[in-house]
């Protein structure tokens, strides 16, 4: 289920308070508790992305792992990423061209990790569902899942993508994001040094609802032709 809890309503209405006070005029505001079906970027003007509470379920079960995620994009491209994961101690933050940090630190993804059987795989995916969903996470466990040197699921794809950019795993994966799950994580995985694709393998969309996000293009290029498959066949 998707819960809602009143502190995503308060968070989200408290951010857009204090950007709309310091940018009264011209920016375009997409949250993800007032949304609705408008959860795309529409405009070249500066549109700020928020997910007041990822990891709500987490959140509701005093489970720490999770993140408030504030993405900014300008003439359509996202330019800005921060995620605050508040009972970790961490700030993520990055500016496109401008390297990323972690509490003010410069921060960079793993290196030396080239290979499936090496990777620490961040997944978030679930068992709940029908028959076609769980023959799809049966695939996707066979296909790239299973060859991981360890996966873990933590229910924060914003968490995961923080954690992502200093070293702490070597891939991500997701087939059912929205743009606020993954604009600010983006900019902060790119900026880490990072590579992004879509689940298919290809260049990332942040309205394509999917993301592969890698320490290095060889785990991209090993992965991204099982979960191509796997979509296909879903």
């Amino acid at each position: 289920r998707d819960l809602v809890t009143e502190v995503d309503k308060a968070i989200e209405k408290f951010i857009f308070e204090r950007l709309k006070a310091a940018y009264p005029e011209g920016h375009v505001f997409i949250g993800e508790e007032s949304a609705g079906t408008a959860n795309r970027i529409t405009s070249d003007a500066p549109t700020w992305i928020v997910d007041p509470i990822d990891g709500t379920m987490n959140f509701t079960h005093t489970y720490p792992l999770v993140s408030v995620s504030i993405g900014l994009a300008v003439e359509r491209q996202l330019v800005m990423g921060v995620i605050y994961a508040p009972f970790l101690g961490k700030l993520y933050t990055a500016i496109k061209g401008r390297g990323a940090r972690c509490n003010g630190s410069p921060i960079h993804v793993s290196q030396g990790v080239h290979r499936l059987s090496e990777a620490l795989v961040f997944s978030e995916v679930a068992f709940f569902g029908g028959e076609h969903h769980r023959a799809y996470m049966r695939r996707l466990f066979e296909q790239v899942l299973w060859k991981a040197s360890s996966v873990r699921m933590i229910g924060s794809s914003c968490c995961c993508l923080g954690l992502l950019a200093e070293g702490a795993a070597d891939l991500f994966l997701h087939a059912g994001l929205c743009i606020w799950d993954m604009a600010a994580g983006a900019v902060i995985v790119t900026e880490a040094g990072g590579v992004l694709r879509t689940i298919n393998g290809d260049p990332f969309d942040p309205h394509g609802r999917s993301l592969l996000a890698a320490s290095s293009e060889a785990l991209i290029e090993e992965v991204a032709p099982h979960t191509a498959i796997i979509r296909k066949k879903e």
